[in-house]
């Protein structure tokens, strides 16, 4: 067993020297070799002297932060405590404050840029800093780029470790929808900014985003789907004795939640007792903006805009309802639709690229026509079949239990290993 693992290694070595076609750099592998026990470490079950640098706009605990954000936080503490790899968080203090610290395991640098946008700026100073010292200290590194909005170009500046490319969702349907640009100019556009890095491994949360990945040109994709973000319950909890609606959401506008209020608006006329609970943060401007809605059309006893909602008083709001609705234009996988399902809670969501995944895999209700008045339709007929709705919860508690976060970390990990490997 052990000439295998050695030869595996000196593979590896001689490979990467004579990619450098560097003879200073084959003099270092040649120094490396007698001290194969340290890379033998990595390509095993041992990945203690493996740090994982994840780049990103915004850290967990920022106002702003979404499922972008539980998605690192939470991979990188099973990554931590399961296979201790060493997890640094590099990002911007927005709305947080700047520093260096451990939450859960989990290393953050927030950088003293206030802003996601200036940190783009100063970002290559920071990660080349970084990087250079934990290669000094004797430390494997690999950088993850994390994709939003834009990425931070790592390949153009960090030559010397591999560089992932994490894309939780592709922003050309959000972009062309707010924008009101042709579908096809947003994504020509985001297929160039993407360009840089179709050599590289790129990890994405769901099928859907990874089909539109492959279209953009991308060779190396891999799925690593995220876990649920709360404990499932045992059992389908008691729900409240009239037809409650809630959405879990950021409020911004591509989530169209204004569709919500409109089917609201119908709903109300077939459906008196029926009661819409909104949850989430995000844009003051956007929830001003809905709130507005509501009074225009005089939905105040119906509709409930929440903001910044505690987790125990979210978590009661969702057990007690009946379904759970998501309008956006694109998602990549969509933590609400796992949180609800915990929750003993079925979700109708629009059939686009994420919701197609989760809602499918949970079991829940998708609406191909993307217009409120089909919306509020669907909330009609679903809430006259409760005995319907219960079962759908029954199977959506079952399901959402196989989707965790170790299960998650365990893809990534592997997917790390073959990095490795490849050299």
């Amino acid at each position: 067993m052990k000439p295998q693992s050695t030869h595996l290694h000196l593979t590896i070595v001689f490979s990467v020297a004579s990619r450098s076609r560097n003879l200073r750099l084959l003099s270092m592998a040649t120094l490396v070799l007698p001290h194969l026990g340290h890379f033998n470490s990595l390509l095993s079950e041992d990945m203690t002297m493996l740090t994982l640098v994840f780049v990103k706009s915004i850290p967990v605990n920022s106002c702003s932060a979404g499922g972008a954000e539980v998605y690192v936080h939470e991979v990188g503490r099973e990554l931590t405590e399961r296979y201790c790899i060493d997890v640094i968080v590099v990002s911007s203090s927005e709305s947080a404050r700047a520093g260096t610290y451990t939450i859960d395991g989990v290393k953050y640098v927030l950088s003293r840029a206030s802003s996601r946008y200036t940190f783009l700026l100063i970002a290559p100073y920071i990660l080349r800093k970084l990087v250079r010292k934990l290669l000094d200290e004797g430390r494997e590194v690999i950088v993850v780029d994390e994709y939003t909005t834009y990425p931070f170009m790592t390949t153009k500046y960090l030559k010397n470790v591999p560089i992932m490319l994490l894309v939780h969702q592709l922003s050309y349907a959000v972009v062309s929808y707010q924008y009101k640009l042709p579908v096809e100019i947003a994504w020509s556009g985001e297929a160039i900014l993407l360009r840089p890095y179709l050599s590289t491994t790129c990890i994405t949360v769901s099928p859907s985003v990874a089909m539109d990945l492959h279209d953009m040109g991308f060779k190396r994709v891999q799925i690593a789907e995220p876990g649920t973000p709360v404990e499932p319950l045992s059992d389908v909890p008691e729900k409240a004795d009239y037809p409650l609606i809630t959405c879990v959401s950021r409020y911004v506008p591509y989530k169209r939640l204004e569709h919500i209020v409109y089917a609201a608006y119908i709903v109300k006329k077939y459906v008196p007792k029926f009661r819409v609970v909104v949850i989430g943060r995000g844009s003051c401007r956007y929830l001003v903006k809905l709130m507005n809605l509501v009074r225009e059309l005089n939905l105040g006893k119906y509709v409930k805009l929440l903001y910044n909602v505690p987790l125990r008083q979210k978590l009661e709001i969702l057990r007690k309802s009946w379904l759970h609705v998501v309008t956006s234009v694109y998602e990549g996988f969509n933590l609400a639709v796992l949180e609800a399902a915990a929750c003993g809670t079925p979700t109708l969501a629009y059939a686009v690229r994420g919701l197609i995944d989760s809602v499918t895999y949970i079991g829940g209700y998708l609406l191909s026509d993307q217009n409120y008045e089909k919306l509020a339709s669907a909330i009609c007929s679903l809430i006259n079949s409760p005995d319907d709705l219960f079962k759908r919860a029954e199977l959506c508690l079952g399901r959402v239990k196989c989707l965790t976060w170790e299960r998650t970390a365990e893809k990534l990990r592997n997917i790390i290993r073959n990095i490795l490997v490849e050299g």
